[in-house]
């Protein structure tokens, strides 16, 4: 969030991290669309957070449009800080 905080867990977590995506995309001049593809770094990974992870993603969704493209998702043991447990990163093909 602005302030440097985390919400709890990783579902709002998700939820923050896309549309802070989708604001920095939007603010650089850039569509959601000019993105290529996305890479998904989450905090001790397990295929039972799928439902966690797809419920921040789809809160996102229903508040704004969201690439479709493809996603890497790599499990980490740890992000920066403590509180993080996604970070997301998209490349953007843009055009002259």
């Amino acid at each position: 969030m602005a302030d440097g905080t985390h919400p709890e867990g990783l579902a709002a977590q998700t939820d923050q991290a896309l549309a802070n995506l989708v604001d920095t995309i939007e603010g650089c001049g850039v569509s959601v669309d000019d993105v290529a593809k996305l890479t998904m770094y989450i905090v001790g990974w397990r295929e039972s957070m799928q439902a966690e992870l797809f419920g921040g993603i789809g809160a996102a969704a229903q508040r704004t449009a969201l690439p479709l493209v493809p996603i890497t998702l790599i499990g980490v043991e740890s992000l920066f800080l403590d509180a993080s447990l996604i970070e997301i990163e998209a490349t953007a093909v843009i055009e002259d």
